[in-house]
Formats: structure tokens, C-alpha cells, sequence
């Protein structure tokens, strides 16, 4: 007597292999030619899936007179088959079939449900996307268009961006019902400039122009990256302001950036932006071992402390109220100007490091921390210093990477 597994499939004995399967396991067939009549993949290799389940908790009698048919009863076997078959390539699906033992011919199987094509694509796409849904979540949505879900799954990350072009529309939609969608956009969009900010900084043609339009463009780097408080531009559409007269309207010094702190009683905070290729120390030493603070470096101070003094001089009550259409103040909306917090961006510390070998000048690094450090006002920040303050505002944490590739980063 022969076994099951002596069985050859070719032998059309569809119902020795049904009983012979063990529930659990998949069967692979040989490889055979297609034949599907009039499918445009006749004749490519193909393969049938198939695995069987014993589905004890099937009645063996089921009365069908509720839909409709005549009153009877029919014996089915506790026992399912899902057979899928694949042809040319994998996943091209091209039938998924879910059968039993046909209980007026039981020497043959017949079918519960056939998918074909496309139609098999939907279906496994369904269960894939109900796995990842909780029944609880109360966002789920009350119908997703089949084609629609099937690019969404696809692991190619073109098609999303495909599914997003047709219709941006629903797309939007989604993310805007998801709670996490604002910070979804949030997060791409600062991710994007710190990748513009680096590219920017192995840029040396670039003026104090176009990284004050960069800094307009993305706020967030300043006011995050300065200092401890967050700090929110004083003028929304443009952070290089006048700082004359008790409205910074009229004619007068100018700021690279106003900010004001975001506590409860609010205070001016003053920037000035410089480039990061401005040097930091003069080229050659001023005594042994020690470098004096380049002209970029002292102007920029004292072009702060100018730009400070005038507002102070200007300000009256050292307090600036915001006003509506008909000159009314507004209330609760006033920024103080007592000692002001004043920041210079400017240069980078990768003036300390050697061309050639790639050391570092630990004289010129001291000389120029002493310096900074003894200077109350304004704080000066470097522009590497700012880039890694911003990354790290941008992706949760720094690069592992970071502290063996910074020197060489912006080189």
C-alpha cells in the first residue's frame, strides 16, 4: 500500500491529498505550466499553495432554509482547504480557493470561495490591514477604497507617494483626523531643514542674506536652539526687525532676529547673525600661545550692545504692549526690555582644527572659550553649535556618530 507521500499530484487524486494533509503544514506543488483558458499568463511556470484545517466547531448538519432554498439538511466535513496559486512571479497571485469535500460527490472537492487576480491582491491586503487595527480605536475609518489601501500597503515607497499624488485630498484627510498627524508633518518638516542647514553649511559663498531668509524660514532653530527658554519670534512674518520707537516700526537699528520668551511675563530677546565661515581668533597669535577675538567677532559685540542700548533708549516704561486695528492695547500681551537676553551666531569651531592632520588646537580653543565665557552679553554660539542643537531638536537625540564625524561634518 502507498502512502500519502508516495502520491504524485499529477494523478489528479485530489481527495487522497485532501485527507492526507496534516493540519499545520504548507504544501508546495511542482512547478507546472499555467492553463488557465484565456489568461494572459498561460504557459508561465506556476505553483499551488496548500494548507488544510480541521474546523471542529462546524456543525455536521445546517439548515439553509433561511436563505430561501428548500428545507434540507447536508453533512460537511470538518475539514477546510485554502489553496492559492502563484504563476510567473511571486506574488502574482492568481486564484485563492477555500474548499471542502462536496457532500453530494464526495469523490471531489468543491469550492466555498474563489478569488482571482486582483481579487486575491484585495483580499490579503484586507487581512493585513485588520491586523494592524485595534477594534477599540475610535478613528478607524468606516471605508477605505480597496485600490487605494492595496498602495498603501505596498512596500515599495513609491507607491505611497503615488497614492498621495492622485489624491493628496484623502491623504490630508487621514493625517488630519490622526492625532499624531500635526506632528508627523512637524517632525518631516524640521528633519528637512536640518538637512538643508548642513548642506548650507559646506556652502562658503553663502552671505549673511541668505541664512538670515533660512533663519526666517525656520524659526524654530533659533528660538529652540539659542537658550533654555523657548523662545517665539516677535514678528511673525519677519525676524530681522527695527528696534526703534516704543512700536519697532519706524526708523532705527536693526536686529537679524527679535524673540520674545514664551513664560507667562515676557521678555525681548536680541540676535544678530553673522555666517559660518566669519572667523573667530585672529590669524596669527597675539602673544605666545594666546589669540586675541578677530574684528568679525569684537564688532559683532558691540554692534549688539548698540543695537540694545538704542531699544532701551527708544522703549518708554521698558515695556512694549501689542495693539489692535483701533490703537487699543491689547491685554496681556506685553514685553518687557529690562537687561535683555542678546545672542551672536557667528563662525565655527572647526577654525580649531587642523587642515591636515585633523587635531585639534587646544591654545586657540582656550582662547577662545576664556573669551566667551567672560562675556555676559551677548552669548556667542557657533554655527556647528546651533546645527547639533537643531538636530537634536529634530530627531530626539544626537548622531551616535556624531562626536568621531563632527569635525570632519563641515569641512
Amino acid at each position: 500500500m502507498r502512502s500519502f507521500f508516495d502520491l504524485d499530484e499529477s494523478q489528479n487524486d485530489e481527495i487522497g491529498y485532501f485527507q492526507g494533509r496534516i493540519p499545520g503544514r504548507t504544501y508546495i506543488s511542482n512547478v507546472f505550466a499555467y492553463n488557465r483558458p484565456n489568461s494572459k499568463d498561460i504557459g508561465s511556470p506556476a505553483r499551488n499553495i496548500n494548507q488544510v484545517f480541521d474546523c471542529d466547531d462546524i456543525d455536521s448538519e445546517i439548515d439553509i432554509s433561511e436563505a430561501g432554498w428548500e428545507t434540507q439538511s447536508m453533512d460537511l466535513s470538518p475539514r477546510r482547504q485554502i489553496k492559492i496559486s502563484i504563476a510567473k512571479e511571486a506574488g502574482h497571485y492568481k486564484e485563492l480557493v477555500i474548499q471542502q469535500v462536496d457532500p453530494k460527490k464526495p469523490e471531489k472537492l468543491s469550492n466555498l470561495l474563489r478569488l482571482t487576480d486582483k481579487q486575491v491582491d484585495d483580499f490579503l491586503n484586507l487581512i493585513r490591514c485588520v491586523g494592524m487595527w485595534d477594534p477599540a480605536d475610535g478613528n478607524l475609518p468606516k471605508r477605505l477604497d480597496a485600490t487605494l489601501l492595496r498602495r498603501i500597503l505596498d512596500d515599495n515607497g513609491e507607491a505611497l507617494g503615488q497614492v498621495y499624488s492622485q489624491q493628496p485630498d484623502k491623504v490630508r484627510e487621514l493625517i488630519e483626523k490622526d492625532p499624531s498627524g500635526e506632528d508627523v508633518a512637524a517632525i518631516a518638516s524640521r528633519r528637512k531643514a536640518v538637512t538643508v542647514f548642513e548642506e548650507m553649511m559646506q556652502n562658503d559663498s553663502l552671505t549673511e542674506g541668505d541664512w538670515q531668509n533660512f533663519f526666517e524660514s525656520n524659526p524654530w532653530i533659533l528660538g529652540a536652539g539659542l537658550g533654555v527658554p523657548l523662545f517665539t519670534a516677535w514678528n511673525s512674518d519677519k525676524l530681522e526687525t527695527v528696534v526703534r520707537g516704543n512700536s519697532f516700526t519706524g526708523e532705527g537699528k536693526r536686529v537679524d532676529a527679535l524673540y520674545r520668551t514664551s513664560g507667562i511675563v515676557k521678555s525681548f530677546v536680541f540676535a544678530e547673525i553673522k555666517k559660518p565661515t566669519t572667523k573667530l581668533l585672529t590669524e596669527n597669535e597675539y602673544r605666545p600661545g594666546c589669540w586675541a577675538a578677530s574684528k568679525d567677532l569684537s564688532g559683532g559685540i558691540f554692534q549688539v550692545h548698540a543695537t540694545i542700548q538704542a531699544a532701551e533708549d527708544e522703549v518708554s516704561g521698558h515695556v512694549v504692549t501689542a495693539q489692535d486695528e483701533e490703537g487699543c492695547d491689547i491685554p496681556s500681551s506685553e514685553v518687557f526690555l529690562f537687561r535683555p537676553r542678546a545672542y551672536l551666531v557667528i563662525g565655527s569651531t572647526k577654525e580649531f582644527i587642523n587642515k591636515n592632520s585633523g587635531g585639534k588646537n587646544k591654545k586657540k580653543i582656550r582662547s577662545f572659550e576664556l573669551f566667551r565665557s567672560n562675556i555676559v552679553t551677548p552669548e556667542i554660539i557657533t554655527y556647528d553649535e546651533l546645527f547639533a542643537k537643531a538636530r537634536w531638536l529634530a530627531y530626539g537625540s544626537d548622531d551616535s556618530n556624531q562626536n568621531n564625524t563632527e569635525s570632519n561634518r563641515f569641512s
